[in-house]
C-alpha cells in the first residue's frame, strides 16, 4: 500500500526559518563531530542497476549503517547537541569542543551530569555512546516492545535501561516528567513548547550527512541530487536535511519526498487538515519501522516539512521489507547494503512504483529520465533476528 499528498504551504504565507541549518552551520558541526573517536564519513553508494529499473539517471544512498559503528545516523545528533550543552555549561564556544581534551577540571564543573532521552533505540544508543565516550551518566527509556539487540547495545555502553509500557511516545513523557524532578539533561531529537535548543542543536548535527554528500560528489565530479526521498518520525532528520538544502539552494533545490509508515503518519496526517498546524497521529502506532514509529511530530521539523516539503508520502510495512531486501540482494553489480526496515523504505517506494506501474505516484514525484534521487539508509541491522528473518520470508 502507497498513498500520497502534496504538501500544503502555511495558509499565511509565511515560510520556516531555515538559517540555523545553513552551510556554514553543516560546516561547524562537521568539524566538532570530526574529534569523536571512530568519525569517518560515511559512504555514497551508487546503485546504477537500480536506477535503470527505476527509470532514472542515477540512484544514490548514503549508507548511514557504517556510522561510529553504531549502525544508524543517530550520534551525530547527540553528540552535537551533547557538544553544545557540556560548552554552554563550561563557557566555552562549541568550535574549542573537543571530547578527547576534557580535563579532570572540566569534569569536576561538569558534575553528576546524566543525559537521558527516550528511544525506540537507535537515538537511546546515540546518546549512551556519547556519554560513555565523555565519562558521564546517560539514562534511556525503552517502550516495552524494544528489541531485545537494541537493548542490549545501550547496555553495553554503561548506559541505565527504563522500559514503558506503551509506545516512544509514552517512553518520551516518562523521560521527560523524571528528569524534570531529577534535574537531569534531556537529550531528546524532536521539539515541544519550550523545548527547542537541544533538538536545533540535533538537527545542526544531522546536517554533517548533507556536508558528506556535497564532498563525495565534488570529489567525484557527480552532480547535485534533483530528488531526496527521506524517511521521518519526530521529523528531525527530514527536516534538516530539507531546511540545509532550502538555505543553500533556494528555488534549485531538490524535489523533496518525505516517507512515514501507514500506521505511524504524522506529517502525511497532518498535511492532510490544510491548516497549517502539526497534528498527533491519533491511532495505535503499529509498525517494523521502529526508528519511524512515532506519532507526534517535532514542532522544529513540522514547518520546515509544511512549508518545504513537496510531497508526503506513506506506505506499509511490507513496502520497507522489500526495499531491505532489494538493498540486500541486489540486481547486477550493484553493490549490497545491509539495511533495517527504516533504512529501505525509500527504495521500497521506488521499488513499488516500478514494479506496480504507479504512473501517478511517478508523475507526482516529478520522475523523469534525467532524474538523480538521493536515498538515505538511516540504519544497518539494528535488529539481527528480525533483519535475518525478514530477508529469508
Amino acid at each position: 500500500m502507497i498513498r500520497w499528498t502534496n504538501a500544503h504551504k502555511d495558509a499565511a504565507g509565511a515560510e520556516a526559518d531555515v538559517d540555523f541549518l545553513s552551510w556554514d552551520v553543516a560546516c561547524t558541526a562537521r568539524a566538532v563531530l570530526s574529534r569523536f573517536p571512530g568519525y569517518a564519513p560515511t559512504p555514497l553508494v551508487p546503485l546504477d542497476e537500480a536506477a535503470q529499473q527505476f527509470g532514472v539517471r542515477q540512484v544514490l544512498v548514503k549508507d548511514e549503517g557504517h556510522r561510529f559503528g553504531l549502525m544508524a545516523f543517530k550520534a551525530l545528533g547527540s553528540a552535537y547537541a551533547i557538544a553544545n550543552h557540556v560548552s554552554q555549561v563550561l563557557g566555552a564556544p562549541v568550535t574549542e569542543f573537543d571530547p578527547r581534551l576534557l580535563d579532570d577540571a572540566a569534569r569536576q564543573r561538569l558534575g553528576n551530569t546524566t543525559f537521558v532521552t527516550a528511544s525506540t533505540g537507535n537515538h537511546g544508543t546515540g546518546v549512551a555512546w556519547v556519554a560513555h565516550e565523555l565519562g558521564l551518566k546517560a539514562i534511556i527509556y525503552l517502550p516495552n516492545d524494544t528489541a531485545p539487540a537494541r537493548l542490549q547495545r545501550i547496555l553495553d555502553l554503561g548506559a541505565d535501561v527504563r522500559k514503558v509500557p506503551g509506545s516512544f511516545d509514552d517512553a518520551g513523557e516518562h523521560a521527560r516528567r523524571d528528569a524534570e524532578r531529577n534535574r537531569w539533561c534531556v537529550i531528546a531529537d524532536t521539539a515541544w513548547p519550550g523545548y527547542e535548543d537541544v533538538p536545533r542543536w540535533v538537527m545542526q548535527g544531522y546536517t554533517t550527512i548533507a556536508h558528506e554528500i556535497d564532498e563525495a560528489l565534488t570529489a567525484t565530479g557527480g552532480a547535485k541530487p534533483t530528488h531526496l526521498i527521506v524517511q521521518a518520525g519526530v521529523g528531525s532528520l527530514a527536516a534538516a536535511l530539507t531546511g540545509h538544502l532550502v538555505s543553500r539552494y533556494g528555488e534549485e533545490r531538490p524535489f523533496i519526498a518525505v516517507v512515514e509508515p501507514e500506521h505511524a503518519t504524522c506529517f502525511y496526517h497532518s498535511a492532510q487538515f490544510r491548516d497549517g498546524a502539526a497534528h498527533a497521529f491519533d491511532e495505535p502506532i503499529d509498525t517494523t519501522m521502529s526508528g519511524l514509529a512515532c506519532g507526534v511530530p517535532s514542532e522544529l521539523a513540522w514547518p520546515i516539512l509544511r512549508d518545504y516539503t513537496d510531497l508526503f508520502v506513506v506506505c506499509s510495512d511490507d513496502v520497507a521489507l522489500d526495499g531491505m531486501r532489494a538493498l540486500a540482494r541486489p540486481k547486477g553489480g550493484d553493490p549490497a547494503i545491509t539495511a533495517g526496515p527504516s533504512g529501505g523504505v525509500g527504495i521500497g517506494v521506488l521499488r513499488k512504483m516500478a514494479d506496480n506501474g504507479l504512473e501517478g505516484l511517478r508523475d507526482a514525484l516529478q520522475l523523469t529520465p534525467e532524474s538523480r534521487v538521493l536515498l538515505i539508509n538511516t540504519e544497518g541491522a539494528t535488529d539481527p533476528a528480525a533483519c535475518r528473518a525478514a530477508l529469508d520470508a
